[in-house]
């Protein structure tokens, strides 16, 4: 069993660093594992892990095949809270997918999930996700009402890192779809701060993205408007 939780760990390591082939390498190995022992709730978790996989590998129906079986296991167990996450991730495959109103029905019912075992981390990152589909959609205000929840959410828990995805989708919509130019800079000067606090990957392109909006609102360059929730 503690082979399984650690060829699991190693995996989400891996994934984690962007390490794809590795990642399904040990957690495959972890799957075989948590077979052999019968544990049926650990089976469900590695089988997830591995669905989250395929889909940054750009494998979508191989990762809805894996994320489908998770959410069958975590149902036959009585795992809620691994549900939750398991609906939440089988949302965001339709979502990159382009079936929004499927991703929608997935991302809700997660959602009420987080909502009822307590996960307050988890509904804030659905919360946000529907706001992105929402942002897809055109529906530029029920995006914000979305994001703003989970801003509020990412403070209360103390995840800096979500906050800072939240505070770029909101300042995205607020600049570039509503014209409140510079309450939108304010909310990416924010995502820049904590980008530098939690080492984010994407720092650089949103300092890049900060200093468009400056140098759009001092007139020294044209606008080129654009949103979209990360």
């Amino acid at each position: 069993r503690w082979e399984g939780l650690f060829c699991n760990s190693l995996g989400v390591w891996h994934s984690n660093r962007g390490e794809r082939e590795a990642a399904l390498r040990y957690l495959k190995d972890a799957l075989e594992i948590r077979k052999e022992v019968g544990d049926r709730a650990g089976e469900g978790g590695v089988l997830s892990n591995i669905g989250l996989v395929y889909s940054d590998l750009g494998q979508p129906e191989e990762a809805l095949r894996y994320l489908e079986e998770a959410l069958e296991i975590r149902r036959e167990v009585g795992d809620r809270a691994g549900e939750g996450g398991t609906l939440n991730n089988i949302g965001r495959v339709y979502s990159d997918l382009g079936q929004r109103e499927e991703a929608l029905r997935y991302y809700r019912e997660a959602l009420e999930i987080l909502k009822e075992v307590g996960d307050r981390a988890g509904e804030g990152t659905t919360l946000n996700n529907i706001g992105s589909v929402y942002d897809a959609l055109g529906q530029k205000e029920e995006a914000l009402r979305c994001y703003r929840e989970a801003l509020e959410i990412a403070r209360e828990v103390g995840d800096r890192a979500g906050e800072g995805v939240t505070c770029y989708n909101i300042g995205m919509i607020l600049y570039y779809a509503l014209g409140e130019k510079e309450e939108g800079i304010r909310f990416m000067e924010r995502c820049v701060e904590l980008d530098e606090l939690v080492k984010h990957p994407d720092l650089e392109s949103d300092r890049a993205t900060l200093e468009k909006m400056r140098a759009e609102l001092s007139g020294e360059a044209p606008s080129e408007g654009t949103t979209g929730g990360r």
